[in-house]
């Protein structure tokens, strides 16, 4: 009697988590403002389902979600709800449930959330005939055009015009070559977000999710520069193989160098935090190494540093014995 009570009220509670998926699933797709900050709430009911009723609930409520999403806006909000948000729930209520660290969660919810952009990107692609990416792309392209248009009319000198416009335009063009890192760097992203939403949201229903470490302690390991290196290798050599091997190649470099250029931003914010800076200093350096590509660089070559000789250790251990000493 007890089990099937507790059967009817999991049922119960699925149906009502599955419509509120349903809803907000409808909220990603035909609200533009709501929509966005709906999109990392929607798999939290199911996560939550999964962690009081178990993944078979789950999972059923995923199927649930996906009807009544079909049968309210189509067949895409249903897609989205089967192959992103579901499996990105599930996965978040499986990883809170077993108990795993914050970093196994973000990892598994990175590799679900990859597998469900390249499977929401080929329906896209077959139903629709248009890639999002492409269409972002041509949009940036658009966009360096108006852009320098508007910097002709304030006055600026052409010659400046054309050398910027000229760095824009190869890095656009470089931008279809690195859809793949596109896609990854979004379903990490997405992990990322959902955990650090889901701790905020579910911690208020009594969910404790595990935390993730600071910032300030991200670190890529000393061995992963080697992927850095096999990156460089088959971009410069690898398009005598083939040419998807060059390709390969120039999205693990540029992975490579955007993940080393994050690590000296919090490389140089720690440096700071050590001497003192104002807080609204450090962010100085941080804008110019988002918006100038020698500072950018810069950052690379300081987190690449950090990696190869444990720069942020060195200097606890040096603080550390400054004060013993005193």
């Amino acid at each position: 009697m007890t089990t099937r009570s507790t059967s009817v009220r999991g049922l119960t509670e699925g149906a009502i988590l599955a419509a509120l998926v349903a809803l907000l699933a409808v909220a990603v797709r035909y609200v533009p403002l709501l929509g966005t900050a709906a999109g990392f709430v929607c798999p939290l009911p199911l996560a939550a389902l999964v962690i009081r009723r178990g993944l078979r609930i789950g999972i059923l409520a995923t199927a649930v979600a996906a009807a009544i999403g079909g049968i309210i806006a189509g067949p895409l909000v249903s897609a989205a709800i089967v192959l992103a948000f579901g499996p990105l729930g599930i996965t978040l209520g499986v990883g809170v449930a077993r108990g795993w660290s914050a970093g196994r969660i973000v990892l598994a919810g990175s590799i679900v959330g990859t597998a469900g952009i390249l499977a929401s990107l080929g329906i896209t692609l077959v139903l629709g005939g248009v890639n999002p990416y492409v269409v972002m792309i041509e949009s940036m392209r658009q966009s360096q055009q108006v852009t320098a248009q508007f910097y002709q009319g304030l006055g600026v000198p052409q010659e400046q015009i054309n050398r910027v416009s000229g760095q824009m335009r190869q890095a656009i063009d470089l931008m279809p070559r690195l859809i793949p890192l596109l896609v990854v760097i979004g379903g990490v992203a997405t992990a990322y977000l959902n955990v650090v939403v889901g701790r905020a949201v579910l911690g208020r229903f009594g969910y404790r999710l595990p935390h993730l470490p600071p910032m300030r302690e991200w670190s890529i390991p000393a061995p992963l520069m080697w992927v850095f290196v096999l990156g460089f290798v088959f971009t410069a050599w690898g398009g005598a193989v083939s040419p998807a091997l060059q390709s390969a190649g120039l999205n693990l470099t540029v992975l490579m160098q955007m993940a080393y250029a994050v690590q000296g931003l919090i490389v140089g914010w720690v440096l700071m935090e050590r001497y003192r800076v104002a807080g609204w200093l450090r962010w100085i350096p941080i804008f110019l190494a988002l918006s100038n590509p020698l500072f950018g660089m810069a950052a690379f070559f300081l987190g690449l540093a950090d990696s190869a000789f444990y720069l942020r250790e060195r200097w606890r251990t040096s603080t550390s014995g400054a004060s013993e000493g005193l």
